[in-house]
């Protein structure tokens, strides 16, 4: 068996490691497992998220890592994914995983969001590339929404009254993040004191119809280095429109009338 920048997270079971368990050859490369549960034979740790005696680990982030199974590059950090808890296993901008892999491992051109495989120094640890470092600028703008049946005057300012919706324009380096890729954007809502109006039921995804939660739209990158996503009717107040990942310098407050 063969792993190869993999992510294994919030998995258990009741024998050997809630990760994964090898009894025979395996190779992992360039992987991550956090916050597994399992119960071992061995007398080691009981929340263990990785267990095999004739594996091969080089370059992987383990819960726990004690150094057993040796290898190179392999060590014991929070991840700092996006939003786990909400199955957004992509890596922050801070994230420790972030160049922390190796490339000769790599047999694939893209990761599971279509993006390339490699970007920066190295390739990073686990499923998803982060690519705030290709992100240049971010700039977003509420208009008019021109759409038919929508109400408006139609000169594409938006104000009291009409439909509007939130225009976000990535900007990218298009060296290195090619035409097709794609960014992840948030629309937060804010409220009055400036904190993000967001209800607890997003954290576990049991909300119903109404819930204010946090929108994700995607940018597909064009072959002048732009992406627009935009957010259909602009609610009242204040939003705040983000990179997914990237942190406050790819954030922009706009103000709904």
């Amino acid at each position: 068996m063969e792993l190869i920048n993999c992510s294994f997270y919030d998995n258990s079971t009741n024998w050997w490691a809630g990760g994964i368990s090898a009894l025979d050859d395996a190779t992992i490369t360039n992987c991550i497992f956090w916050g597994n549960t399992g119960r071992r034979r061995d007398g080691e740790d009981a929340q263990v998220d990785f267990y095999g005696d004739h594996t091969v680990i080089t370059n992987t982030l383990v819960e726990g890592w004690t150094g057993r199974w040796g290898g190179e590059g392999n060590f014991d950090a929070n991840p700092k994914w996006v939003d786990a808890q909400k199955g957004n296993l992509r890596l922050r901008s801070n994230s420790p995983c972030i160049d922390a892999g190796t490339d000769d491992a790599v047999t694939e051109p893209t990761d599971l969001d279509g993006n390339p495989r490699i970007l920066g120094g190295r390739v990073d640890i686990g499923a998803y590339e982060n690519l705030c470092r290709e992100v240049l600028d971010l700039a977003a703008t509420v208009v008019e929404d021109d759409a038919e049946g929508h109400s408006g005057d139609g000169d594409g300012v938006c104000e009291s009254g009409e439909d509007c919706i939130i225009t976000a324009t990535v900007a990218v380096d298009p060296a290195t993040l090619p035409a097709g890729s794609t960014v992840r954007v948030t629309f937060t809502s804010v409220d009055k004191d400036g904190n993000p109006d967001v209800d607890p039921c997003c954290a576990d995804r049991t909300c119903g119809p109404g819930a204010h939660c946090p929108t994700v739209r995607k940018a597909r990158i064009d072959s002048a280095g732009q992406g627009i996503a935009t957010l259909r009717q602009c609610p009242d107040g204040a939003v705040t429109v983000c990179i997914e990942g990237c942190g406050e310098r790819l954030c922009r407050d706009v103000d709904c009338p």
